[in-house]
Formats: C-alpha cells, sequence, structure tokens
C-alpha cells in the first residue's frame, strides 16, 4: 500500500536553468499522444514533439534533444516550481556530457534542493543545445542531477522542461527563465496546454499562438496574482451539501502528476457525497470503492462570472489494494481530489492535470493572465 500512495505525492521543483531562443521563431507546438508501448513516432511537421503518458496516465513526457550530436531524452513540461531543464541520472536514458561538444559546465560545485514529499535532488550547472525537432536553443542551462531522492524518481521520464514564470528564491543563477528568452521570438507572448482527457484522444502545448477549432465557446481569463513566480491566482470553489463558496489562492501546474490539492474541509465535503469513501490518515489521502461515481468538481475565477466544471470520470485517478476489517484484500481508488498535504504551504491550493484536461488553457505571460475554454472531451 506505501509505494501505490506515493503515486500521490505532488511535485515541487526549484532549480533554475535559463534557455535562450533563435530568432525567426513565430510558434511551435508539442504534440501530445499517450501510448502505453511508451514509444515515441515521427511526425511530418518537425515542429511537432510527440508525448506519451506513463502506464498510470499520471505525465506526459515528449522527446527533447540535448548536446551536439543531439542525445534524445525525455522530459515532462510542467509549469510547476522549475524555469528550464533538468536531467535525471542513474536508471534512466543519461545525459553524457563528455559525449556533447557544445556542453559547457557553468559551475562544478553540486548544489542539493528539496522540494515537496522527501524529495532532494543533487545536481551541477551545465550549458549546452536544447533543441525539439527543428526549434535549437543554445546556450540552454541544465541542471544535471548527480543524487536523486523521494518522489522525483519518476521511472517514465529523465526530467523536467520548466515552464514557471519566474526562478525561485533558492535557484542556483539569476540569468532569465526559459520563457523570458523564448518570448520575444514568439508572435504574440502565450503558450497554450491542451492535455488530452481520454487515451484515444492527441493533446498539444503550443507556444505563440492560441490553435484553431479547439475551444467550443469564447475563452474566458481570469489575472494572475501580482508578482507571481508560478502560475498563481484565486478562485473559488462551491460547497457540497450546502450553498457555501470557499475563496482560494492557488497555483496551476501541468506536469506534476494528477491530484489537485485543496484545504481538508473542502475534500472532505467533497468525499461525503460518495458512499464508502474514507481518509487514511498515515497516507493523508481520500479513498472510495471503485464502483461509485465521483461528482463533478466545479471552479470559479476572479474577474468572470463563467467556470470550469471537470467531469467526475476525469477525477478517478488510480486503483490499488487495501486490507478491510476482515483481512482480506479489495480494491479501492484514489480520486483526483486531495487535501493539502502536511509539508506543503497550507495556503496554497494546487490545480493539476486532471483539471487542465477537461479545458483549454491559455498561459499568457505578456497580459499575465490564465485563459480558459470548454473543448470537446
Amino acid at each position: 500500500m506505501k509505494n501505490f500512495f506515493l503515486l500521490l505525492a505532488p511535485i515541487f521543483l526549484s532549480l533554475v536553468c535559463a534557455l535562450s531562443s533563435p530568432s525567426g521563431v513565430d510558434g511551435f507546438s508539442v504534440s501530445l499522444k499517450r501510448n502505453p508501448n511508451y514509444r515515441a513516432r515521427s511526425v511530418a511537421n518537425t515542429r511537432l514533439v510527440t508525448v506519451t503518458s506513463d502506464r498510470y496516465d499520471h505525465e506526459f513526457v515528449g522527446e527533447v534533444n540535448f548536446g551536439t550530436p543531439p542525445q534524445p531524452l525525455r522530459v515532462i513540461f510542467t509549469t510547476g516550481g522549475i524555469t528550464d531543464s533538468w536531467l535525471l541520472s542513474e536508471g534512466h536514458h543519461l545525459y553524457n556530457t563528455d559525449l556533447s561538444t557544445s556542453a559547457q559546465i557553468i559551475d562544478n560545485r553540486p548544489y542539493t534542493i528539496s522540494y515537496g514529499l522527501s524529495t532532494n535532488i543533487t545536481a551541477t550547472l551545465w550549458q549546452d543545445v536544447v533543441s525539439l525537432n527543428s526549434l535549437e536553443i543554445p546556450h540552454a542551462l541544465i541542471g544535471v542531477a548527480s543524487d536523486v531522492r523521494g518522489t522525483a524518481q519518476r521511472p517514465y521520464s529523465d526530467g523536467m522542461f520548466g515552464l514557471a514564470l519566474k526562478a525561485p528564491g533558492d535557484a542556483p543563477t539569476s540569468r532569465d527563465t526559459a520563457l523570458s528568452r523564448l518570448l520575444p521570438q514568439l508572435s504574440e507572448q502565450l503558450f497554450t496546454a491542451n492535455l488530452p482527457s481520454s487515451p484515444s484522444k492527441e493533446g498539444y502545448f503550443t507556444f505563440g499562438y492560441i490553435p484553431d477549432g479547439v475551444a467550443q465557446e469564447d475563452i474566458f481569463y481570469t489575472p494572475l496574482l501580482a508578482n507571481a513566480a508560478l502560475w498563481d491566482f484565486n478562485f473559488k470553489v462551491q460547497g457540497y451539501g450546502d450553498d457555501s463558496a470557499a475563496y482560494l489562492h492557488g497555483t496551476l501546474q501541468t506536469g506534476t502528476g494528477p491530484y489537485n490539492y485543496l484545504p481538508h474541509e473542502i475534500v472532505g465535503k467533497y468525499y461525503n457525497n460518495v458512499p464508502g469513501a474514507r481518509y487514511l490518515p498515515l497516507q493523508e489521502a481520500w479513498v472510495f470503492p471503485c464502483d461509485q461515481p465521483l461528482p463533478d468538481f466545479t471552479v470559479g475565477f476572479d474577474g468572470t462570472p463563467r467556470t470550469v466544471t471537470v467531469p467526475g470520470q476525469l477525477l478517478n485517478v488510480i486503483a490499488g489494494p487495501d486490507t478491510d476489517s476482515n483481512g482480506s484484500t479489495v480494491w479501492v481508488c484514489v480520486g483526483g481530489i486531495q487535501p493539502i498535504q502536511s509539508d506543503m504551504d497550507q495556503g496554497i491550493s494546487i490545480l493539476a492535470d486532471s483539471f487542465i484536461k477537461s479545458v483549454l488553457v491559455v498561459f499568457d505571460v505578456g497580459n499575465q493572465r490564465l485563459g480558459f475554454a470548454s473543448k470537446a472531451l
């Protein structure tokens, strides 16, 4: 049971590496497709990078090349707490700096970053070429991990490509972020996320433009909080079983897993509507009988009367074994709505991939806002 619930762990990353982008690029797309065999496939449009998901459908990974000649690695595109790239080592495809003629070490002093649930990364800072098919990014800063412990040990990915707004305060460099170097090359200072809502569908990230034919309605926007380093904003959720609404400060994070973390009281009210649901204190998680449907989850936003409703079926994340009162093994499911964990900032809620799957999301850097629109699921 312990290993099963490790999947509940959030990822709060705080490694910063700055990317610079070539001129003459108006926009590019990162195309996503789930594939249980986890094999990348080529596409005719060389500005696309296909991605696949792990067997739990918890993370979306695309192939990115590092170095000269290129070394293909599988990375997660995340709007969480990193601003550029860091790469795992042992047990994964290795980024070998000795094999890259363009690799340069920036600082050979290892530094350690701690975040999330008992997670530590020790890395050195390098500079090298990063390319997403035909899009080449010279002089990218890359954190090369020599020791990774805790929940960052993702078996289906080799690292992360960060899309946070600003570098965190404990970052090993004060250089510009990937976004700040990329934006001048884009026709619009934004990127979008259209995560697939089922294994049979495709999705993608686009950079520099909003894709046509996805939104089923006009996009509506909510402002970011002033001076936000992450994609922080205010939102509200309706009470379950009463007419109250809770107003929350939160952050929108792709690439950090399917679990939306909210205050305990709200989560408890949500699962009170699910027969047989119960809270496991040791794992800090709510589970429920797999044959019970979950309620829809509705979120409202500052500056607009419109809302986003996540269908309950998108919030049924994973099933795993448990032991009942008679000592027999039973199967329970874990929902995508979970309480803020004890070692997390109790004042910040997280809306993650299971929420993002339900809409087209616009990360509008230039106007400091987030946009949402319904789409076909």
